[in-house]
């Protein structure tokens, strides 16, 4: 299992939200490039970084996953307001890993059939639900679709990566939804990564247990609840 470390950009700084409210920010570093860079020293093998400004579009951060990407050898997948095809191809031809859907992925069937064909291997589709609603535009609307229809459809188009995340949890420290998760295992074929109010290294033993790919990691990090060494002894 990865442990997968959070680094949220917003107005170029590292910033963690509280069950994605822009009015609940917590800002960490200056630097994303040197927080990623610790992070690569600590042993990480993947990042998981969210613009999110451009997730409430409002700009984007893309100078600075540029700057990480070529400065830091570490997996990177990158998520918020991927809305074209262009700007999936611009994120991978900069080194980025894997690039993460939310958005378009439920409400424009065509637009995700096109960039399954053409990035297939290299997309991880987000779902991330508030309570057992579907949230979408930065986790600021809702969405009334059946989550465990659409997993099911992902699956079935040779997706290999889901992100599930809990966004009532995130940013709690009150730890991650196991039943939930137990449930979506048993819907998705593929990689799932879970994340969403991961607070201790016995949520991350169960996570394991449970058989996910990854945990993103964010504010248990950032808050010293438990150090990436730690979680990577795991």
């Amino acid at each position: 299992m990865r442990i997968i470390p959070a680094i949220d950009l917003m107005g170029a700084k590292v910033v963690r939200l509280t069950q994605g409210k822009p009015g609940c920010k917590k800002e960490y570093f200056d630097s994303p490039l040197e927080v990623a860079k610790i992070w690569k020293s600590q042993g990480a093998k993947d990042l998981h970084i969210v613009d999110l400004d451009k997730a409430l579009g409002k700009g984007n951060n893309l100078r600075i996953i540029s700057e990480i990407a070529k400065k830091v050898r570490i997996d990177i997948q990158v998520g918020g307001g991927i809305r074209t095809s262009t700007y999936i191809k611009e994120l991978l031809d900069l080194g980025v890993k894997r690039v993460i859907l939310g958005t378009k992925a439920y409400t424009d069937s065509n637009f995700f059939k096109k960039v399954v064909k053409e990035f297939k291997d290299y997309l991880v589709v987000s779902i991330d639900l508030k309570g057992k609603n579907l949230a979408y535009q930065g986790w600021q609307k809702i969405l009334d679709l059946d989550w465990e229809r659409l997993i099911r459809r992902f699956s079935n188009s040779g997706i290999n990566w889901l992100i599930y995340t809990d966004i009532l949890r995130d940013g709690t420290l009150k730890g991650l939804n196991f039943s939930l998760i137990k449930k979506i295992k048993k819907v998705f074929a593929g990689n799932l990564i879970v994340s969403g109010g991961a607070g201790s290294l016995e949520d991350l033993k169960k996570a394991k247990s449970l058989g996910v790919w990854g945990v993103i990691v964010g504010k248990a990090l950032y808050e010293g609840n438990f150090s990436l060494k730690e979680a990577l002894r795991i």
